[in-house]
C-alpha cells in the first residue's frame, strides 16, 4: 500500500499551497484532484481478486502437468531378436547402420566420380518405389570426442600369440591414458605455433537410419514388417559394400548409447568427479534387479534422459 499512498500524496495539496492559491484555482485544482483519484480507485478495483477461485482449480493449476516431451519421439522398443527398433505406433519398425567412409585423400576424380555413382544408385535401386508411406533414409554425421571405440580396435588387432601378454596390456594402458587426455574438451594442450588451436582427438562417425511407416489401415503381418525391412537393409547393404563402404548393423546399446550424446550433452554437471564420457559408460551399464521379474515393455525413450531436456 506504499506505492498507492504515493500516488495518493502526489495529487493532495499541501496546506501552503491551499492557503497561498487562489478561490478560482483552488476548485480547478480539487476537480483535477479527484479526476485523477477516481482514475487510480479505478485501477485499484480492477487488480482485486474475484473471490472465485476454488480449492480444485488451484491443486488443478499448481501440480498439473506439463506435456512432456519424451512422448513426442518416436521410439518405443529395441526388439534384439529382429535387430530393429519399434517406433511409436507399435508396428513399424527402423534400423540404424554405422558407416566407415572411405579414404578420399589423393584420390583421382575419375575415383571419385565412380564411388559417387554407385552410391547413388545404391540409394536409388535398394528401395521400393512406394507412393504411400515410402522408405525413409536419413544421414547424421557427427564428431566425437570418446576414442573408447578405437581401444577397443587396438586390442582386438593384436595377434592372439601376443594376447592378454605383460607387454601388450601395458601398452594398452599407456595408448587409452593417451587417448582419455587427448579426448577432453580443451585438448591435451593449446598449439600456439602452428593451428592456435586445442591439440584433441576426434572420431568422425556417419549414421544412416531407415525406416518406414506403416499405414494404420494396412493389415499386414507384424512379421512380415520386419522382413521387408530387413530385406531392404540387406539390399542397401550389398549395394553399399560393392563401393567399398564398410557398415555396420547398431544393436540395442549401441543405438542408444548414440542418442545418449544427443539428449545429455553435459551430464558430468550433475556427476562431481565424472567426465561426460565417464557418465555414458555408467549409464550404458545394466543393473541387477535383485531378482525381480523383467518389465514386459521397457519405455526405450524415457531412457535416454538423465538431465531435463
Amino acid at each position: 500500500m506504499s506505492f498507492l499512498s504515493e500516488v495518493f500524496s502526489s495529487f493532495k495539496p499541501t496546506k501552503t499551497e491551499v492557503i497561498s492559491s487562489e478561490p478560482n484555482e483552488n476548485s480547478g485544482e480539487s476537480d483535477i484532484i479527484q479526476n485523477k483519484m477516481s482514475e487510480v480507485n479505478n485501477e485499484v478495483q480492477q487488480l482485486k481478486r474475484s473471490g472465485k477461485l476454488t480449492q480444485s482449480q488451484h491443486h488443478r493449476r499448481l501440480y498439473s502437468q506439463e506435456p512432456s516431451f519424451i512422448d513426442h519421439l518416436p521410439w518405443g522398443e529395441y526388439l534384439n531378436e529382429h535387430g530393429v527398433i519399434l517406433l511409436d505406433d507399435a508396428r513399424s519398425v527402423g534400423a540404424v547402420f554405422d558407416i566407415k567412409p572411405i579414404g578420399t585423400a589423393g584420390r583421382s576424380i575419375e575415383f571419385l566420380s565412380r564411388i559417387r555413382n554407385l552410391v547413388k544408385d545404391a540409394l536409388q535401386d535398394s528401395f521400393d518405389e512406394l507412393d504411400v508411406n515410402p522408405y525413409v533414409v536419413q544421414f547424421y554425421c557427427q564428431d566425437s570426442d570418446d576414442l573408447q571405440p578405437y581401444i577397443e580396435q587396438l586390442r582386438n588387432y593384436i595377434s592372439p600369440i601376443a594376447k592378454n601378454s605383460a607387454f601388450s596390456e601395458e601398452w594398452l594402458r599407456v595408448q587409452a591414458k593417451h587417448f582419455k587426455d587427448i579426448g577432453k574438451p580443451e585438448g591435451l594442450f593449446i598449439d600456439e605455433r602452428v593451428t592456435n588451436t586445442a591439440w584433441s582427438g576426434r572420431i568422425r562417425s556417419t549414421k544412416m537410419v531407415i525406416y518406414r511407416y506403416v499405414d494404420k489401415s494396412n493389415d499386414t503381418n507384424e512379421n512380415l514388417i520386419v522382413e521387408q525391412l530387413n530385406n531392404a537393409c540387406s539390399r542397401i547393404n550389398g549395394a553399399l559394400t560393392t563401393a567399398g563402404l564398410q557398415l555396420q548393423r547398431l544393436d540395442g546399446e549401441q543405438f542408444r548409447q548414440w542418442l545418449l550424446r544427443w539428449f545429455n550433452p553435459n551430464p558430468s554437471i550433475n556427476f562431481e568427479g565424472l567426465s561426460n564420457n565417464d557418465c555414458y559408460h555408467l549409464f550404458g551399464k545394466q543393473t541387477s534387479n535383485d531378482g525381480l521379474p523383467e518389465l514386459a515393455f521397457n519405455d526405450f525413450s524415457e531412457d535416454l534422459f538423465y538431465s531435463q531436456p
